[in-house]
């Protein structure tokens, strides 16, 4: 996946925990990060860190979309 800094990354686990925690860190090219700040901000994540730990493992688990 390509940043809009230019930097690739791979989407892990890892990758996902932290945009969930940390979602203004991170803007993927081509996609609107307003929706993503919205929606953490809302669920306030920090405060449910099992629950973001079981979200990122299940989005590894199902890889990527089929292209």
């Amino acid at each position: 996946m390509t940043l809009t800094d230019g930097r690739s990354v791979v989407v892990n686990e890892r990758f996902v925990t932290q945009a969930l925690l940390h979602p203004g860190k991170t803007s993927i090219r081509g996609y609107d990060a307003a929706s993503m700040l919205a929606a953490t901000r809302h669920l306030d994540l920090p405060k449910h860190p099992e629950q973001v730990a079981a979200l990122a493992a299940f989005i590894e688990q199902i890889g990527p979309e089929p292209g």
